[in-house]
């Protein structure tokens, strides 16, 4: 099996596992989180065939795959972003009505902070801030509740096919 095979077989399998719900586990120790790197270097080692001593830098490059926090919280502000748009999600009671991190201060340090506080510190280290998201506009009822569309069947009153077929084959 080659390379290209077994690199897809990586991202559909082991990948999408690694990835489900890091929104949510992003906030783990750091001995939790490096056993999932752990698991996603032996993963890419398989792949690509390389040795135990290879780095894992050289690993992610020849790939072509991201440091697993990258991709933790690359995919945290990818769900920020799409709960922003939808005014309606309760998820962006998360991020908005978070309680000051003083209070908070003895209970998190700066590895594993809350969601909400995480996504904050992202987006200021990111200069994200200035961007505004465009929100979710309402969208227009679908067609089969709006009603019947109206048709005109006159066309089979005034050609026949017979005639159709006559002037396109004169066109060719």
């Amino acid at each position: 099996m080659g390379t290209d095979s077994l690199l897809m077989l990586y991202k559909s399998l082991l990948k999408s596992i690694l990835d489900y719900g890091c929104q949510a586990f992003n906030s783990a120790s750091i001995t939790v989180k490096s056993k999932l790197d752990r698991i996603q270097a032996k993963g890419l080692r398989i792949v690509l065939g390389a040795h135990k001593s290879t780095p894992l830098e050289t690993i992610l490059a020849e790939s072509g795959e991201m440091p697993l926090q990258l991709r933790r919280d690359h995919l945290s502000l990818k769900y920020y972003a799409r709960t922003k748009q939808n005014q309606t999600n309760p998820a962006n009671q998360l991020v908005d009505d978070c309680i000051e991190y003083q209070i908070y201060n003895h209970k998190w340090n700066e590895h594993n902070i809350q969601y909400g506080f995480r996504i904050q510190n992202l987006i200021k280290d990111n200069d994200l801030d200035k961007i505004n998201l465009v929100t979710e506009k309402s969208q227009d009822p679908p067609p089969w509740i709006v009603g019947q569309a109206t048709t005109s069947s006159n066309i089979k009153d005034n050609v026949s096919k017979k005639k159709i077929l006559i002037s396109l084959s004169q066109k060719r």
